[in-house]
Parts: structure tokens; sequence; C-alpha cells
């Protein structure tokens, strides 16, 4: 099983927001608990002042007992959600460079998807975009290079292949 580190951040995020909901739950409980008085009055001689109290602290520790899986559980779908959502972006940008990889020529004018928003994310397709945009401009470079490279090379080796032909067709002709 993966660590938590080697998660996809999506789940991440949901693990982070799912325990920071359930410690501001937990202290919101304990301090909703606590300062209910448990100290029994003398007026009372049955009790039944200092039973109510107690009553009271048992019903609300019910309450947060049951309620709080709930509204974890509720906590980790709307983490899930809203990471997804802030995600999506991302998730653009890694299909559209999946088909820059897999097509053998790809379109070129724009090939990342740059959301209209101007923030990190924005930021990192812009500058993929401007990488790329390099990258095929120094392959085409390159291209041209061997290109005439080839056309250099084929032009002596057509006259060495000229004269070797003419020297194996026959005798040397006469020189005047």
């Amino acid at each position: 099983m993966r660590s938590p580190a080697e998660w996809p951040i999506r789940w991440r995020l949901t693990l982070v927001f799912s325990a920071a909901m359930a410690l501001v739950l937990a202290a919101a409980g304990a301090v909703t608990v606590v300062p209910v008085p448990r100290r029994r009055y003398e007026a009372d001689p049955d009790g039944a002042l200092r039973g109510l109290t107690d009553d009271i602290t048992a019903d609300l520790v019910r309450e947060l007992v049951t309620i709080l899986p709930i509204v974890l559980v509720i906590a980790a779908v709307a983490a899930y959600l809203l990471s997804r959502a802030a995600l999506r972006p991302v998730d653009r940008i890694r299909a559209a460079a999946q088909t820059l990889t897999t097509t053998p020529h790809p379109d070129t004018d724009a090939p990342l998807p740059v959301p209209p928003t101007d923030d990190e994310i924005a930021w990192l397709a812009t500058t993929l975009n401007t990488m790329l945009t390099r990258l095929q401009r120094a392959l085409a470079h390159e291209q041209q290079f061997v290109a005439d490279a080839s056309h250099e090379l084929r032009t002596p080796l057509a006259l060495l292949t000229t004269e070797l032909e003419l020297r194996c067709a026959g005798p040397d002709p006469p020189t005047s």
C-alpha cells in the first residue's frame, strides 16, 4: 500500500481537510461540554438538579458522538468534490499533454489549454506552452540542419559516383 505522501493530491487534500474538520469539531465539542457545571446543589435534598445537569452533559456527549462521524463524512465528500473541481484545469492540461505525446503531428498553435484565470495553473500552462514552442522551433532547426547537411554531403558523393561510373564504363577518352 502506498503511503499518503504518494497519494494523488486530490486525496491528500481530502485527508487534510477532513482531519482539520475533525479537530475543529472536537474542539467545538470540548468547548460545548466543558462549561456545563457539574455540582450538586445542597438546596435539593434528593439530587434532582445534579441529575439534570449530568443528563445534559451525557446528552451533549451522545449527540456529539452521533453527529461527529456524519459531519466528518460530509466534510470528506465536500473536500473531495472541491479538490476535484479545483484540479479540473490540471486534468485538462494533463489530457492535452497526453494527446501531444501520442499524436504524430500535433497542432502547435495552442498545444495546452490555458484557463481564463490568472492563477498558478494558468501560469503553468503558459510556461509549458512557451517551452513547447521553443522545443518545436529547436526541432524544426535541427530538421533543417540535417536536410542541409544531407544535401551538402550528397553533392560531392554524386560527383565521385559519376566519376567512378565513367572510369568503370570504359577506356579514357583521348585528350587533345
